[in-house]
This record gives C-alpha cells, structure tokens and sequence, in this order.
C-alpha cells in the first residue's frame, strides 16, 4: 500500500507511515500500490480490492474489502478447511478471488510466516476487523483454534486487553466441529454473526 501524503510504500494496517508520520488508522490514507483498477468497463465506477487472510493450523479465513465512492464496505468472504496443505488451499482460494486484481493484501494467523504477505499481529487485526464492521462499541472477542485461544477485550476509549493461552486447544476445536455438524451446519453458516 502507498500513504496518500508521501507515496511511501507501506505495510497493510500500519499506525504511521514510517517517512511522513501520517496517522494510517483510517484504512481512507491508503492508496493501493498498483494502477489497477477493477469495475470501470461498462460504465460501472471504479473500485479499488484489499484481501485479508487468515492462516490457520485447520483453516484459512479471507475477506474482501471493497473501496468504493461511498467508502469501504466488506466483498466475500470465505472459509476453507486445509487438511493440512495451507499453500494449494489458498491459491485455488485466490485464483477465485481473481488474485491479479488486487490492490494489497495482508496475512495473520498461526501458519501466516509461510505466506509472502505483509503480516498484521492477531490482536491488530481483530480489533481493526470488529472496528471496522461495528465502529467503537465495547466488546470481547473469543478466537479458539486447534493451537490455543485468546481473549480481546475491546473497552471504551480504545482501551484493548488481550490474553492468548498456547496451550493446545484442539480438543476445543474438534467438539466445537462435532456441534456444528449436530447442527447440520456449514463451517460458513457456524461463523456468522
């Protein structure tokens, strides 16, 4: 990503913009790294994507957001289960996603080193994530994965406390899976809010 001021390249959700001290926590002073747009045949505005990828010990979770006139709203979402090959896994994931259209991008997760993206600490992006789709209202986010839990208490005022346990989880994960199927529920439609 490039800051609106300087032009200096950037990494995905960055606070400052190291050369010009631009405060970036208004994903507005981004401009994306490439001329590409996408959406402007037919007379249809143009519109500029940004993906978000979460990389998981069972899991890989992406979202799209979408840069519009109006703002920034969410695109897709998907959440596609690995067994244990995160790589092929998430290029069909981006090859779908029409990968080569796209502004900039980040990683997060467990098994995130193994992708060449910029990478965005969990509590970073679970706190800009839940900001970004319900404003600043309190809340407390609980993630389980099959590697450890953490807890994100999102206070008033911008205060956040997070706790994480490493310990292994996947007793955890692998009853909450049994639920889901109990359920007769897709992985998708377990994860809606």
């Amino acid at each position: 990503m490039r800051c609106s001021r300087c032009q200096q390249i950037v990494l995905s959700l960055a606070r400052t913009c190291p050369a010009c001290g631009l405060d970036l926590t208004d994903l507005a002073s981004f401009l994306p790294a490439s001329d590409v747009r996408v959406g402007s045949a037919a007379g249809r505005p143009s519109l500029e994507r940004f993906v978000g990828i979460d990389v998981g010990a069972e899991t890989i979770k992406g979202v799209e957001l979408l840069r519009e006139a109006g703002g920034m709203r969410c695109g897709r979402r998907q959440i596609v289960e690995h067994g244990k090959e995160p790589g092929r896994c998430l290029l069909e994931m981006l090859r779908d996603w029409d990968w080569h259209s796209v502004q900039g991008a980040a990683v997060t997760g467990r098994m995130s080193r193994s992708i060449h993206l910029p990478r965005v600490p969990a509590k970073q992006a679970q706190s800009r994530a839940y900001r970004f789709l319900m404003d600043n209202e309190p809340a407390t986010l609980v993630s389980i994965g099959s590697h450890g839990f953490s807890v994100l208490e999102l206070r008033p005022h911008g205060v956040e406390v997070f706790r994480e346990n490493s310990r292994c989880s996947q007793g955890t994960g692998n009853f909450l899976r049994q639920l889901i199927e109990l359920f007769s529920l897709s992985l998708d439609a377990a994860c809606e809010f």
